[in-house]
């Protein structure tokens, strides 16, 4: 007879195994919810228990066992019975094992609840004892103040449709309602009170004017005032508000410092209840919206406020043409900034009616530079954004300006615009220009192609001036121009090229490498900073910089290379690292180089 595999032995299992029942935390077994892995039956055995060979023959036929064949059976019988008997009472071990198991799993549950709840108690006190030890609580009350004053809009925001809420006027409102603490830091902290700002189209509410009075109280006595005036609903055509309002600020007019005008030229003739009294003002700035135009009414007041402020020097507007601030009379020959690109591009400025765009034509910026009552203007910050028709001396010379230091001109980077900044530059001559910054696109990433580099080389050719700082954006650059512009201004100290395409070549930068007989280009160059399409092999540039340490040594470099695509980003961060290892030596002299990509 063959040998079969033992089918009860491919059934193991530890029969002797029970739960245990003591208490987990006191017996150590590991009897508790474990039980011992029991063997799979093997497929071999699986067909042993269907079939039996030995005893084949007689299950298809009716024929009786042989005297060994039946003593083999009922021994393989009763062994069988032994072992469904010990499989059942092991059933019933692991059923009592899986009701205890159901029964603890429900206790569990109930105690992650407990647990979850208890959890948020302590997460709450926890957070009641962090806050008392939080830094906030013992910052002082100055450098609260400070905080306090950083979060202060002003000028005030000009919206169509105002808020019903008159803490959004001033965020002091809101702070003051935190905490004691704040409370006592925002009404002890008068100075955070001097940024006043009054909507005239909410003067007739009662509750904005007591708002407004008790401001002004809490301002108390500061040194410096700043107030804006302006209106959220049009032209107010009751006089009688703004005068009252006039009146009440008047205490406050001799420490005015700042002022921010955004009303009806209709009002202007109130603010004369301030004549002769500021003193202290130093900055204006006029909206546009304020000065009269030509289908405005024929009745037009004048307003004498600030004709007598003896230390106005800065003048803003946001104005179409440079010199136009009827009816508002003003000490020009003191003025010493001015300015006319505030809000551009701001969606809420002019009361929120649309975009507020400065389009100073370059025959009336000429004019207003030339005229004799600004001769003490110094700087000079100018958008242009439509070319003159024709610009006429009557015979004349190109008039020379010789009082401005520093010139910005802005345009945007579409269509001609940038032919009004050439044509400015090619009527104006400006000797003592020392800063000169020309922006072809405050909000734009496109490179006007021009010749715009071509006329400023010109006119810096022409004047001479003693420039000191240059800066360009947003444009192309000619390396020959780029040669030419270090020939005609040799004092520059700082260069700026900013989104700018050519430019540095390799070439380029060979001009700028000391020669050996020592003579060098731009010997007062200190400050290089470019930005753009920038192809020059960083073995040149790091050549340059080492030629000059010695000679004419640059102080700072920042270079920043435009890129597109990750492959040429993997090129451009090889570039980066040889260039930064290569000037690592000179930052023992001073020299400090910053370099960046940009996608």
């Amino acid at each position: 007879m063959s040998s079969l595999p033992c089918v009860e032995s491919s059934l193991r299992f530890n029969e002797t195994w029970m739960s245990c029942e003591q208490n987990q935390h006191v017996c150590s077994c590991p009897n508790h919810l474990t039980i011992p892995a029991s063997e799979v039956v093997a497929p071999q055995a699986a067909l042993a228990l269907a079939s039996d060979p030995t005893f084949e023959h007689l299950t298809t036929t009716n024929d009786g066992p042989t005297c060994i064949e039946e003593v083999s059976a009922l021994g393989r019988v009763t062994s069988l019975k032994a072992h469904r008997l010990s499989l059942a009472t092991y059933t019933q071990k692991l059923e009592a094992l899986r009701a205890k198991a159901l029964m603890q799993a429900e206790c569990v549950e109930g105690e992650l609840e407990r647990i979850s709840g208890a959890r948020v108690l302590v997460d709450n006190a926890l957070r009641v004892r962090e806050a008392v030890l939080s830094s906030a609580r013992r910052l002082p009350a100055n450098v609260l103040a400070i905080i306090f004053e950083y979060s202060i809009e002003f000028p005030m925001k000009c919206e169509r449709y105002p808020s019903r809420s008159l803490q959004k006027y001033n965020v002091l409102w809101s702070f003051e309602l935190v905490c004691k603490r704040w409370r006592d830091v925002v009404i002890h902290s008068s100075h955070l009170w001097s940024f006043i700002g009054v909507d005239l189209s909410l003067c007739s509410r009662p509750s904005y004017m007591r708002m407004l009075a008790k401001q002004i109280v809490r301002a108390g006595l500061t040194t410096s005032v700043s107030v804006s005036v302006y209106s959220t609903s049009g032209y107010e055509r009751d006089g009688t508000i703004q005068i009252g309002v006039a009146a009440i600020l008047l205490p406050l007019a001799p420490r005015m410092q700042e002022i921010d005008l955004r009303i009806s030229p209709l009002s202007a003739d109130a603010l004369n209840l301030w004549s002769n009294s500021l003193h202290s003002l130093k900055r204006l700035f006029i909206s546009r919206d304020s000065v009269w135009h030509d289908r405005q009414p024929m009745y037009r007041g004048k307003c004498h406020a600030f004709e007598s402020a003896p230390k106005l020097v800065y003048l803003e507007t946001d104005q179409t043409t440079f010199s136009m601030q009827e009816p508002f009379l003003l000490p020009q020959n003191q003025i010493l900034r001015y300015s006319n690109d505030r809000n551009l591009w701001d969606p809420h400025a002019a009361c929120g009616r649309g975009h507020c765009l400065s389009c100073s034509s370059p025959a009336v910026v000429l004019s207003a530079l030339s005229n004799p009552t600004f001769r003490n203007l110094k700087e000079c910050r100018v958008f242009l954004s439509t070319a003159s028709g024709s610009i006429s001396f009557h015979g004349l010379e190109v008039p020379v300006v010789s009082g401005i230091q520093s010139l910005t001109l802005l345009t945007r980077a579409m269509g001609q615009n940038a032919l009004a900044i050439e044509q400015l530059l090619d009527s104006v001559y400006l000797p003592e220009l020392k800063e000169l910054t020309v922006d072809l696109s405050p909000v734009s990433k496109e490179r006007l192609e021009t010749n715009l580099f071509t006329c400023i080389c010109n006119a810096l050719e022409r004047a001479q001036p003693p420039l000191a700082s240059f800066c360009f954006k947003q444009g192309v650059v000619p390396p020959y121009e780029l040669v030419r512009l270090f020939h005609v201004a040799p004092g520059l100290r700082e260069f700026r090229l900013e989104n700018i395409a050519d430019g540095l070549t390799d070439e380029m930068l060979a001009q700028l490498t000391v020669l050996k007989d020592g003579r060098v280009l731009a010997p007062e160059l200190r400050i290089l900073r470019v930005s753009g399409d920038l192809r020059f092999d960083v073995g040149v540039f790091a050549t340059m910089v080492e030629s000059r340490s010695r000679v004419a040594p640059l102080k700072e470099i920042d270079l920043c290379w435009y890129f597109g695509g990750s492959g040429n980003e993997d090129s451009k961060k090889k570039e980066q690292a040889v260039l930064i290892e290569r000037l690592k030596p000179l930052s023992v002299h001073g020299l400090k180089v910053n370099t960046r990509l940009k996608c």
